[in-house]
């Protein structure tokens, strides 16, 4: 593809000028794409990258862009220019003004045009990009509808990949983020070479013989084509290596992320559906271990040259059966489908009867993506949390999760170790409501900025739309209790908090699980003390992600969705096929935590190398080394099935307490 016309002498403001915004590409949680066409040369793409994050007005990042910009290699897509320019209300305006508006650009226009009414102007970058085609993860779901044959193309795209990675690690620069969506052809016609984009997340990293100074520790990726070790915050090369030869088996192969997982953990080489070279290639590039992948790609190229010249041109019918996620997809019945209206028509309204008259919010508790929680304190005293969500219109993930959220709090019994909700109601507030509740209690600019923008929204519709839920007040999370546990001077006390933590997780997520439910996210974040201060017992919170399941008598009962915190994840929940056991997976991870407050990279060690010496036994809580190895089996068919199995372990624990605090005494 011939280069824009593009020269070092143009000014940035005169080369915007000549820029004619054609059409929308595109957009995320980033900015918009746009297709510009130029007085000279072909049409290009144009990102807009809008400030993000908890500094809106500051300038965005664009690192990984900037590692790429003065790269030119056939299997790259090309970046032109970069340019950074403050834009005000009305050059904002222009720009959204060449494509229809719906509701979800509503919103991200509302949001940067806000910002530069604050602030006059936004720090803006705009990223000048090859215009390509369709992303290999279309041509693969398009491929998957033909008759399973392999042809010359399939090959061309392999050493496409092959020749593009190999460019940038030549250079020096790692991907991090490599998967089909990031991979584009060369035009709407799926014309060939392939090109590899995506660069937000790349980087330097610069190559040594020994493995600790070839490695980066930053949590990015897509989760299906992580290597493991990224998972722990270890990043190298062979990272790299590891997604292209997952994306090189499903190019060749119609396969899945359980095929994915069951290839690396379980080493079943046998669903390479090839013999020879191609085989070779995809199990070197798939080693679950770093130092067991290929060093570089050289003998990458060797294979495909091998492996191209033996295969291309034959008939190869292979069998392309469909990913089997469950047995008995009619015996999966979950709550996918919950509506908030339905939710909240059960609950009695006077739980949040004259909220914005009678209750007095005092103090900001958190704020997130979701909104803010406030403590309301009554005239009588009453100290409460109080959730507020403003559901995106646009979001339906997020309002399935609102949804859920509130369903598990309305069915599920009350419990001593799990955070109360006392109820639960959608209200329409008006901007002047919005204003009384916020008064002087906003801490800092990001909090101001997001209550402005639900004050824009509300007046611009007259009311806005949000959920409450009111739960019980609870002091800090388990994390900050971990993050100063080894400041107690006397060790018998935190023996002690060690056990009614432990024991009081357990009870907890059992009762969780009893009524059938399962939390999906069991992390130190989530766990919460009585009282501040540390006071137990702690409690579980944050049902988000949570799941009722439905025993109809039969064996699989599982969920296919991947969620949780990375770290405390179970392995087949990276394959998309998991029960409850993965909550007991992560559990074990968090009484680990507790016990010994190892870091999260040790979770590694233990869980796929066996290092089961890491794990040490406790004074009181004699014997929980094998309950936590038993917990955090690798495979579910060798972890603990059900929380009962605990059941004469904790007793024992609590007579070994009652002795320890009595010979105390």
């Amino acid at each position: 593809m011939t280069s824009p016309n593009l020269t070092e002498e143009e000014t940035k403001p005169d080369r915007q000028k000549i820029l004619s915004y054609e059409s929308f590409l595109g957009y995320g949680s980033f900015g918009i794409i746009l297709r510009a066409l130029q007085p000279f040369g072909p049409p290009i793409a144009v990102k807009f990258i809008f400030p993000s994050g908890t500094r809106r007005s500051s300038p965005p990042r664009v690192t990984g862009y900037e590692v790429v910009l003065s790269l030119r290699h056939a299997n790259l897509m090309q970046m032109y220019r970069i340019d950074r320019q403050n834009l005000t209300k009305k050059d904002l305006e222009k720009i959204f003004s060449h494509f229809k508006e719906s509701e979800d650009l509503l919103l991200l226009k509302d949001r940067v045009i806000g910002t530069a009414i604050r602030c006059e102007e936004v720090p803006t970058i705009q990223i000048q990009m090859e215009l390509c085609g369709k992303t290999l993860r279309h041509w693969l779901d398009d491929d998957r509808k033909k008759d399973g044959q392999l042809s010359p193309i399939h090959f061309d795209i392999i050493r496409g990949l092959i020749e593009g990675l190999s460019y940038l690690h030549d250079r020096d620069i790692i991907h991090r983020g490599l998967e089909p969506a990031s991979i584009m052809f060369s035009n709407p016609e799926s014309s060939l070479p392939i090109k590899i984009g995506g660069f937000a997340q790349s980087t330097f990293i610069y190559a040594a013989n020994e493995f600790s100074l070839d490695m980066l520790s930053s949590h990015v990726g897509t989760v299906h084509y992580m290597a493991p070790e990224l998972r722990f915050g270890v990043y190298t090369k062979q990272s790299d290596f590891f997604a292209l030869g997952l994306i090189i088996w499903e190019v060749v192969q119609f396969v899945g992320p359980m095929d994915f997982d069951k290839l690396v953990y379980d080493e079943e080489t046998n669903l390479i559906k090839f013999h020879g070279s191609f085989r070779k290639m995809i199990i070197g590039l798939t080693k679950r271990r770093v130092t067991d992948r290929f060093k570089d790609l050289t003998s990458v190229r060797n294979l495909y040259a091998m492996g191209s010249r033996n295969q291309c041109g034959l008939q190869l019918n292979i069998d392309f059966a469909l990913p089997k996620f469950c047995d008995s997809q009619e015996s999966l019945m979950c709550l996918d489908d919950m509506e908030v209206d339905s939710i909240i028509a059960s609950h009695p309204s006077h739980f949040f009867e004259g909220i914005t008259n009678n209750s007095k919010f005092d103090i900001i508790l958190g704020r997130g993506a979701f909104g803010f929680v406030l403590r309301d304190v009554t005239n009588e005293g009453d100290k409460t949390a109080v959730k507020f969500v403003f559901p995106s219109e646009i979001d339906e993930k997020q309002q399935e999760q609102v949804a859920r959220e509130f369903d598990i709090a309305r069915i599920l019994p009350q419990h001593p170790n799990i955070v109360r909700t006392r109820g639960v109601e959608e209200r329409y507030l008006t901007s002047e409501e919005l204003q009384k509740m916020f008064t002087n209690i906003l801490n800092d600019s990001m909090e101001t900025l997001l209550v402005e923008n639900y004050i824009r929204r509300a007046k611009r519709y007259e009311t806005i739309k949000v959920v409450c839920i009111r739960m019980d007040l609870c002091g800090e999370s388990l994390r900050s209790w971990l993050r100063v546990r080894h400041n107690l001077d006397d060790l018998n006390i935190q023996q002690i908090q060690q056990f009614e933590i432990i024991t009081g997780i357990i009870r907890g997520l059992k009762h969780l699980h009893e009524n059938k439910i399962m939390h999906r996210d069991i992390k130190p974040e989530n766990i919460m003390f009585s009282k501040v201060g540390f006071v137990v017992p702690v409690k579980l919170g944050d049902f988000g992600l949570s799941r009722k399941i439905y025993d109809d008598g039969t064996e699989s009962n599982s969920l296919t969705c991947n969620v949780g915190a990375r770290s405390y994840m179970a392995s087949e929940v990276r394959s998309g096929i998991y029960d409850k056991q993965a909550d007991i997976f992560s559990l074990g991870l968090v009484m680990w935590e507790v016990l010994q407050g190892i870091s999260r990279h040790d979770f590694n060690r233990l869980v796929l190398d066996g290092e089961e010496e890491l794990v040490e036994d406790h004074p009181i809580m004699v014997g929980i080394k094998q309950i936590i190895i038993s917990l955090t089996k690798r495979k579910p068919k060798d972890r603990t099935k059900t929380l009962d199995e605990l059941d004469p372990a904790v007793k024992f624990w609590k007579e070994n307490i009652k002795r320890t605090t009595y010979h105390n005494k």
